[in-house]
């Protein structure tokens, strides 16, 4: 039975593949120049090199079916399709130049141009800091309210889910949304790593979970007792629940969180879930800002920003910063310490 790496590695290296399909020929050996880079990076600068052509072809009017064309790219080009992203996050226009600059970097090293068009391209300087979207302790509650009454469905302000009682397949769901919900808010996993989990990745004994961090590395993090208690029950009725499901296939049976076919639940189901959960709230509400409210919440209980950043796994503290939400009332409080520091 595969690990839960190498499924994770084997779905990323096929999403690849299916990506360069009836693509041209640069694109595909493109791809192929990855061997010393993890493949999370192929994938997003593959996708990013993809999109770049896309542009080109689409704004530009070039012949991307003809490699020729490579060599009309300039500088312009890259700055252009980099403005695109204008009303992203800094890190996500970096990581947009970077992949530019490495896409044209392998067209120069293997003579589709003459220079690299991409050598004077810079990542963008940072501008001011977005604001933090996080869940307060009172809108975890009402998501917490929505998963317990088996709103598992987009519908808002309908008072009959309120009087129904709870089917046995809602039950399954309601134990496994419970813990995918409280996995995210209390140990900050991403979403990946939360939904490429595997039964053996989770130690109760030791309050432990395993898993593969960003970039393919293997972590261990310890887990808060609530979570435990919620991965126990989870993990006594998924028994039941893919009693329903045959039992022949090692991808269904060895992971973690199920969805209703009996197969590993993905990211893009993780996140319908919680857009379904978080109807009643006036934000908008993604696997990430589950995260960021682990970070934000982490920190205002602690006040150690190199707890939060270890927490986060975060290499660079400045990405943890942008959790450290700082209150009217502790301004007020840094002003009446001011005022005393020199008594």
């Amino acid at each position: 039975m595969k690990s839960g790496k190498q499924l994770w590695h084997d779905e990323i290296e096929s999403h690849v593949k299916n990506m360069i399909k009836r693509k041209p020929d640069y694109i595909k050996l493109y791809a192929d120049s990855f061997s010393d880079k993890s493949v999370r990076t192929q994938e997003i600068y593959v996708k990013i090199a993809i999109e770049f052509v896309r542009y080109l072809r689409s704004d530009f009017n070039m012949d991307v079916w003809n490699e020729k064309f490579l060599k009309d790219i300039k500088l312009v080009h890259c700055t252009s399709y980099l403005k695109t992203y204008d009303d992203m996050s800094d890190n996500t226009r970096a990581q947009i130049a970077y992949a530019i600059k490495n896409f044209c970097e392998f067209l120069y090293d293997n003579e589709y141009v003459e220079k690299n068009p991409a050598q004077r391209l810079k990542a963008p300087k940072d501008r001011k800091t977005h604001e933090v979207t996080y869940l307060t302790k009172d809108e975890v509650k009402t998501m917490e309210e929505r998963i317990r009454l088996g709103w598992t469905k987009q519908v808002k302000d309908s008072r009959n889910l309120f009087n129904r009682p709870v089917s046995p397949r809602n039950h399954h769901m309601i134990l496994r949304d419970t813990t995918m919900f409280h996995l995210a808010i209390m140990t900050g996993l991403r979403v990946s790593e939360i939904c490429n989990l595997d039964l053996s990745d989770i130690d109760l004994e030791e309050k432990t979970a395993k898993f593969i961090e960003k970039g393919g590395f293997e972590r261990v993090i310890p887990l808060p007792d609530p979570v435990c208690e919620d991965l126990k029950k989870w993990i006594d009725d998924r028994s039941l629940f893919i009693s329903r499901f045959r039992k022949d296939d090692g991808h269904r049976t060895s992971a973690l969180f199920l969805n209703n076919h009996g197969m590993r639940i993905t990211p893009r189901e993780f996140g319908q879930l919680v857009k379904n959960w978080s109807m009643d709230i006036d934000k908008h509400i993604t696997p990430h800002k589950l995260r960021s409210t682990y970070a934000t919440n982490l920190y205002a209980q602690t006040k150690d920003i190199y707890l939060t950043a270890k927490m986060m796994n975060h290499k660079n503290i400045k990405n943890t910063m942008r959790y450290a939400v700082v209150t009217d009332e502790q301004e007020e409080n840094a002003a009446d310490i001011a005022g005393h520091m020199y008594d």
